[in-house]
């Protein structure tokens, strides 16, 4: 999958370029993401995809990641 990270750039948090990574689906049969399929967009945690965002979901979650970044870099 294809994840963004979070990089320190010229002393500023910021969303770095996508980088491809594995991630745990399941181990031992038991996972999270059972329904997810390619091109799907899921929230990954500690290496572990898991749950499939909805369209609005992934748009809300960048939406305030980014404005949280911006209240961030006030103090950094």
């Amino acid at each position: 999958m294809d994840r963004v990270p979070l990089v320190l750039e010229a002393g500023k948090l910021v969303l770095g370029a996508p980088v491809r990574e594995r991630v745990l689906r399941q181990i031992e049969g038991r996972g999270f993401v059972e329904q997810a399929a390619v091109g799907n967009v899921v929230s990954i945690h500690w290496g572990w995809a898991c749950e499939v965002l909805a369209t609005g979901q992934a748009r809300r979650l960048e939406q305030y990641t980014r404005h949280h970044l911006t209240i961030a870099n006030q103090t950094i």
